[in-house]
């Protein structure tokens, strides 16, 4: 049984085995899914031989995957669960390439996954943090028409692009003063042709 303290990310003997063909013929591996377990009801130990989860309860594309900013020789991944996705426990998480390897194992703390059935639904995230090496082996692009984004990014982002000015009367448009998200004012469409045709006509 897995210590409630000992959480990790493993590379597996086949992932390092694709990384170092990969290498070898200067090449990448494409990492393009993740999936979660709940390790047969109990908590798991990963391990370097493993090829697969205990228990696979759910898989699904990779929402985002990067070198990790403070070291290069790691990868970050994550992937987001769909709100109508659960009843199941979260303990092991796995990271496969294009061919179906497993590249690596992870373990975590328990975790529960409702499903809206159950009367609670919500996106949930998981991230594998996995120390590959060289990390120049993996190819860093992923699929946006097979990712899936979560509520909470999706609001965030949103929310940056809308900042706009409150008020506004007919006839008037949004006119950008600077470059500085959100820096702009209304102003009398009326106006802005006049003063277009009074430039096109030499007289500003």
């Amino acid at each position: 049984m897995a210590d409630v303290q000992n959480w990790f990310t493993l590379p597996t003997e086949a992932g390092l085995a694709r990384i170092a063909q990969a290498l070898a013929k200067q090449q990448t591996i494409e990492l393009t899914q993740m999936a979660v377990g709940d390790g047969g009801g109990v908590p798991v130990v990963p391990e370097a031989k493993q090829t697969r989860l205990v228990r696979e309860t759910w898989r699904g594309p990779i929402s985002l995957v990067a070198i990790d900013a403070q070291n290069a020789g790691w990868i970050t991944a994550n992937i987001v669960i769909p709100i109508d996705v659960g009843g199941f426990t979260i303990r092991e998480i796995g990271l496969f390439d294009s061919t179906g390897t497993l590249i690596a194992v992870a373990n975590c703390a328990d975790r529960y996954k409702p499903v809206l059935s159950q009367g609670m639904g919500v996106d949930t995230v998981m991230e594998m943090v996995v120390a590959l090496g060289n990390a120049s082996a993996v190819n860093l692009s992923i699929d946006p028409s097979k990712t899936l984004a979560s509520r909470q990014w999706v609001l965030q982002v949103m929310g940056q692009q809308t900042q706009l000015p409150l008020g506004g009367l007919p006839n008037q448009i949004l006119v950008k003063k600077t470059a500085a998200a959100g820096d702009a004012e209304w102003r009398d469409v009326r106006s802005l042709f006049s003063r277009a045709e009074r430039f096109f006509h030499g007289q500003i």
